[in-house]
């Protein structure tokens, strides 16, 4: 919280305890607003991380009985806000248009032309006077010709995380999910831990 009082936090919207997931919201996008964006910024590199209980991926056993194998899966995927000072015509920015060029926001700096990129893009795909504002997830699914507005009800929507970590103990292998949602860890056994993350709130 800073010298505002502003929370910044993620809204739990959906929990399915089947598939060991929930579905969590960024405070600060709303719904039908694109203008709204998110006040934290993180990436799978702040989730996937073994001592971590909440991810955005997992591996899944998939097959039949005897011809198994683990399968990696990914529960979310990154959209990364950059601002440019002249415009950009390439198929890896998707332009704001009025949601953001030319807006006033509290938690990124909007410059004359804003875009985002869905998927990820190596740093020389980066242009020429633009810069990285912040990153955050969407759910895993195919954005190729969304539109922005389009975009954003998914970020609105929200995505999803998996707790199946917070059940892998001391597996010291590849914690993975069965067909009936259970942890098992692979070649051996673990014992079950008990975790908590606090940027979580119920809404």
């Amino acid at each position: 919280m800073n010298t505002e009082q502003r929370t910044e936090y993620l809204k739990i919207k959906a929990i399915n305890y089947d598939n060991l997931t929930i579905r969590v919201v960024d405070a600060g996008v709303k719904k039908n607003d694109c203008s709204s964006l998110p006040d934290l910024s993180f990436t799978h590199d702040n989730l996937d991380d073994h001592r971590n209980p909440y991810t955005s991926s997992r591996y899944r056993k998939t097959g039949w009985e005897w011809v198994t194998s683990l399968k990696f899966s990914s529960l979310s995927q990154r959209i990364i806000f950059m601002s440019c000072a002249n415009p950009v015509n390439s198929p890896l920015y998707v332009d704001t248009g009025t949601c953001l060029n030319g807006a006033k926001s509290s938690n990124v700096s909007v410059s004359k032309h804003s875009y985002v990129n869905v998927g990820g893009m190596k740093a020389s795909d980066l242009k020429e006077l633009c810069r990285l504002e912040r990153m955050t997830l969407l759910p895993a699914k195919d954005y190729r010709n969304m539109s922005f507005k389009e975009i954003h009800s998914q970020l609105a929507y929200g995505f999803e995380l998996s707790w199946h970590n917070s059940r892998c103990g001391s597996c010291s292998t590849i914690c993975y999910v069965d067909h009936s949602y259970k942890t098992q860890c692979e070649g051996g056994q673990f014992s079950v831990t008990n975790s908590s993350v606090s940027i979580f709130n119920f809404s």
